[in-house]
């Protein structure tokens, strides 16, 4: 069942079996339809809307279910995981089980939440085995994030260049007229030639104030014919299939469902940095996973060194 709207209510992939989907009842259309109506009023989100449901999502053996709620529209950003309890009647945002111990339940999440913060095929600056990451959720017409970028390639990366590795995810706030289309032009690079997508990174922040609407994709098209190797038939190629808006709308799915809405935002090593962090705030926190690790004062260099030097525009 399809709806001209934006907004989609999913019902996760069951980890349950067949059967504890038949002891637990089948959430019928109606019932679906409803449950997305009603997180549409209390969210007081936009009334033309429509709700649709995949599968059952249960819950630790239980009959308690995970429900997805989203928009369609990856730029409308709502994206919400409620709980419906086995009698259908009660909406949730969190489930406290006592059988778990929750300090180790918060480790475990932060865990995942690291790992998926670094999702596959995603740019990285720098060594992908450095011991530092730092995730960036940047926007190309953000003021801030221009500072965050040119803090990142003038001071941090040669400072700690082959100590940091650097995974960027868009972030296009829809204030900004030109952001998403520089975020899809720039995520098409990305999935084409690395080296390039970095140059490209930089540009457009270096040039943020000459770039608009009007100009922006001539000016990215003159930068990757004249300063990079990439072939710009792929490139034009890639935006016709999708692939770039697939890629960019992704990270804004990825960041309304983890509550990321200011640019830039920084997490390092799973940690949220709200804004610029400062060079010193980086390397305190570099010396302690380096203390707990065992390690001394001075990182092997060697071949992570030359890897950085011969692959990433310095």
């Amino acid at each position: 069942m399809s709806f001209p709207s934006w907004f989609c209510f999913a019902l996760l992939l069951s980890i349950g079996s067949e059967a504890q989907a038949q002891d637990c009842g089948k959430l019928e259309l109606r019932m679906r339809t409803d449950l997305g109506d009603f997180v549409r009023k209390y969210f007081k989100l936009p009334f033309d809307i429509a709700s649709e449901a995949s599968e059952d999502m249960f819950v630790a053996g239980s009959c308690f279910r995970r429900l997805h709620f989203f928009s369609v529209d990856p730029q409308r950003r709502f994206s919400k995981y409620l709980y419906l309890s086995p009698d259908w009647r009660f909406l949730t945002r969190e489930l406290l089980d006592p059988a778990r111990d929750p300090e180790a339940a918060e480790r475990e999440h932060s865990r995942l939440f690291a790992q998926s913060l670094t999702p596959p095929g995603v740019p990285v600056y720098g060594d992908p085995q450095a011991p530092l990451a730092l995730t960036i959720f940047s926007d190309f017409q953000c003021s801030f994030c221009r500072a965050e970028a040119l803090f990142l390639y003038d001071e941090l990366l040669p400072s700690l260049a082959t100590d940091v590795r650097v995974i960027w995810r868009h972030l296009p706030l829809p204030i900004h007229d030109w952001a998403y289309e520089a975020a899809e032009a720039s995520a098409c690079v990305g999935s084409l030639d690395q080296k390039a997508y970095w140059k490209l990174n930089r540009f457009l922040f270096e040039n943020q104030a000459d770039l608009n609407s009007r100009n922006v994709s001539h000016r990215v098209r003159e930068f990757l014919q004249a300063d990079t190797k990439m072939s710009y038939a792929d490139f034009q190629r890639c935006l016709a299939s999708g692939v770039g808006k697939r890629l960019v709308d992704a990270d804004l799915r990825f960041a309304a469902e983890n509550e990321i809405g200011a640019t830039p935002t920084t997490f390092i090593q799973g940690k949220r940095i709200e804004g610029v962090p400062k060079l010193e705030q980086i390397r305190s926190i570099f010396q302690q996973l380096r203390h707990r690790s065992g390690e001394g004062p001075g990182l092997q260099r060697g071949e992570r060194e030359k890897h950085v030097t011969e692959s990433y525009p310095q």
